[in-house]
């Protein structure tokens, strides 16, 4: 992927991110699952963090639900024929531990790809800072 246009990398991430983002609203937890990989480290916004085993055990029991999720990918990087990294916002609506949230963000997501395809491995949010006035 290293001699792939900066263009197409950036598509591909947005690709992944679409696909991500609709399975999380959609409450599609198996595709959402099929995704991730088994070393995923996922750190919440909180500081929170997840493995691939306790997120998912958090969606099935319903102590996240997505209502919206867009996540605009704004600088991508091949790391490798076989990974990329991006970072963007994310802007999400959900019940977390049954409170409605708006939780705007600063995203750094790293997918790699293998046998089953692209798996998300790394996912990192951070609260976005308060514009100035």
């Amino acid at each position: 992927m290293t001699d792939i246009s900066q263009e197409h990398v950036i598509q591909l991430a947005t690709s992944l991110e679409q696909g991500r983002m609709a399975a999380m609203v959609a409450g599609k937890i198996d595709d959402f699952a099929a995704m991730l990989s088994p070393d995923l480290s996922y750190v919440h916004s909180s500081g929170l963090y997840d493995s691939r085993e306790s997120l998912l055990e958090e969606l099935k029991k319903g102590a996240i639900v997505y209502h919206r999720a867009e996540a605009t990918v704004e600088a991508a990087i091949a790391l490798g024929p076989d990974a990329v990294m991006a970072r963007g916002i994310l802007d999400l609506d959900a019940r977390v531990s049954g409170v409605e949230r708006q939780l705007r963000s600063i995203y750094l997501v790293i997918w790699l790809r293998g046998e089953a395809g692209w798996l998300l491995v790394g996912h990192q949010t951070t609260s976005r800072p308060m514009a100035a006035a």
